[in-house]
């Protein structure tokens, strides 16, 4: 399985990274590596409650495509064979997919609904990139 972390970025900062992928991906691996201080982070990011993004996924998911079990930090998303892992962290939510295709299939319309300003890393791979467009009304939205 592919881990692929979630963040959401603050709309005062969203126009100074969103062309500095490169910034962004380096200051949100010192934060998932422990480096910078608590107070940085949320100075930059949003900090999600897992409980609210599950709450908001299952209000989306309201024809029951997918089967939520719920377990302590984690739920499991199953559909047929298709199975997504979500925990929450204090900065991020992670996803564990099978592929990436997958994530893109299943949680990016929403998320692009949900929060436009999310940001998403795979650190194994060093991939990252802003799930929408930047756009005049694209983060104009706030959770």
């Amino acid at each position: 399985m592919y881990q692929y972390s979630l963040y959401f970025v603050k709309p005062d900062y969203v126009n100074d990274f969103y062309y500095r992928v490169d910034v962004l991906y380096r200051f949100l691996k010192q934060c998932h590596d422990k480096i910078l201080d608590e107070q940085l982070v949320s100075t930059v990011l949003d900090q999600p409650s897992f409980m609210h993004f599950i709450q908001a996924w299952a209000y989306y998911d309201q024809d029951h495509q997918y089967l939520a079990q719920l377990d302590q930090q984690k739920v499991v998303l199953h559909k047929g064979q298709e199975q997504i892992v979500v925990t929450g962290t204090n900065e991020a939510i992670n996803v564990y997919t099978q592929s990436f295709s997958q994530l893109e299939y299943v949680l990016f319309p929403w998320l692009k609904q949900w929060n436009p300003r999310t940001f998403i890393v795979n650190y194994d791979t060093m991939e990252c990139g802003w799930i929408l467009p930047l756009t005049n009304r694209a983060f104009d939205i706030t959770i």
